[in-house]
């Protein structure tokens, strides 16, 4: 999903849903930097191009997902049952 999210990326200047839903499901397949944004896209794309839009758009993804990570919502997103739950202290 996070794949069809990204070659599709809708997202408005406002941010949107499409916004949420791709930096939460960022936090599911937790990334380790925004070069593996295109590289998880192209797993799933690779006879596409990576659109000039995503390419544009990687230091605002990488951004807000790293918002996210620094102040977390109360409950971790959940899609099609998975989740990325924090460890438990």
């Amino acid at each position: 999903m996070l794949a069809m999210k990204l070659m599709a990326l809708r997202i408005a200047p406002t941010g949107g849903k499409d916004l949420e839903d791709i930096v939460n499901l960022l936090q599911i397949v937790d990334l380790e930097n925004k070069a593996k944004i295109v590289e998880f896209a192209a797993r799933f794309y690779p006879e596409a191009r990576i659109s000039g839009k995503l390419r544009l758009a990687l230091d605002d993804l990488w951004n807000n997902y790293q918002a996210r990570i620094v102040s977390p919502p109360d409950e971790p997103p959940e899609y099609l049952g998975r989740s990325r739950r924090p460890p438990q202290r």
